[in-house]
């Protein structure tokens, strides 16, 4: 019966994560949804994961690849491995530090089988958890009404709205593979949920459904922690200026657009300017990148303030000099 239904392929990616990698993988085994494909990726790992995740294998009864990279390189090698080796006409891809709800595929691809072919993607909704597994947040969705009340789920054509601000997680989504033919990573971006997130839906629909579908793990040291905390913040910044340039190429987007990603440009460049360690040559060189898009009304502004920026920097350099 279940082979009459669709094959979806869920990527679980690891590194270093003994502690949660069971929890990930049991949540895998007790989907509701039966025609699962599993690919684990493993980049390299130094603790007992790996060793964890093959004596888990053993006792899966359902198909499944393992997938071990020699040297470790970052999560964006590893949302590839799970790319180039999914045969699901559906695919999920997760941490294995998350936790999936048992009818996260269910649900997702029944929503799937009432829509059109114009839509690639189905999302729902997470909950944050702690290094405990304890629930600490209410669903993000109610948490977003609360403080903006007319706010409603976005739906369609969602990549303005993806521009502006974090709608839905990877993790709480499902795609259909052949909306990312021909993916890969330019670089290794440091916003690479978010890079993966506008090319999965730079010219497909999106439904979106307020059902929690992933518990989230929040760990102290995780890299999206650490993003608001660093002081090399402005090395973020200068990634997603990169980031957005790149998602500028994708395909023939409209004007409007190409302007709200030139806004989001300049006030990426402004944060990395306005950073003590930035480097004055490399924020005008992304600004005149820029300069191949619509114009932006903040673009003019910008340049103004990365000059500023830095003038005021070499003047208190010299007055530190003079005492």
């Amino acid at each position: 019966m279940s082979e009459s239904k669709p094959l979806v392929t869920i990527g679980a990616i690891n590194y270093n994560n003994g502690k949660y990698v069971i929890e990930t993988l049991d949540s895998i085994a007790n989907q509701t949804y039966e025609n699962i494909e599993l690919i684990v990726v493993d980049d390299a790992s130094t603790d007992n994961s790996l060793t964890l995740i093959k004596d888990w294998l053993k006792n899966y009864k359902k198909p499944y690849k393992l997938i071990v990279h020699s040297e470790n390189m970052n999560v964006h090698a590893g949302y590839m491995s799970v790319i180039k080796n999914a045969t699901g006409e559906f695919l999920s891809i997760v941490a294995t530090d998350d936790v999936l709800v048992n009818e996260k595929t269910e649900k997702q691809v029944e929503a799937f089988a009432n829509l059109g072919d114009e839509y690639g993607v189905v999302y729902g909704d997470i909950i944050w958890m702690n290094e405990n597994s304890e629930l600490i947040s209410t669903p993000n969705f109610e948490r977003i009404k609360n403080n903006k009340p007319n706010w409603s789920l976005p739906q369609g054509d969602i990549f303005l709205d993806l521009i502006a601000d974090w709608v839905f997680y990877v993790q709480a989504a499902l795609f259909k593979k052949k909306i990312l033919d021909g993916f890969y990573f330019p670089e290794k971006y440091k916003s690479e949920d978010r890079y993966f997130l506008l090319y999965a839906t730079r010219n497909t629909k999106v439904l979106g459904a307020e059902d929690v579908c992933v518990l989230y793990r929040v760990r102290e040291g995780s890299i999206s922690n650490l993003a608001t905390k660093n002081e090399n913040y402005h090395l973020w910044s200068l990634s997603d200026v990169r980031m957005y340039l790149e998602i500028a190429q994708f395909s023939e987007f409209s004007k409007k657009k190409l302007i709200a990603l030139n806004k989001k440009i300049q006030e990426q460049i402004l944060r990395y300017a306005y950073h003590k360690d930035a480097n004055y040559m490399i924020a005008v060189k992304e600004w005149y990148r820029s300069l191949s898009l619509p114009k932006s009304r903040n673009q003019l502004h910008s340049f103004f303030y990365i000059n500023w920026f830095f003038l005021q920097k070499k003047l208190n350099i010299l007055r530190s000099d003079n005492k």
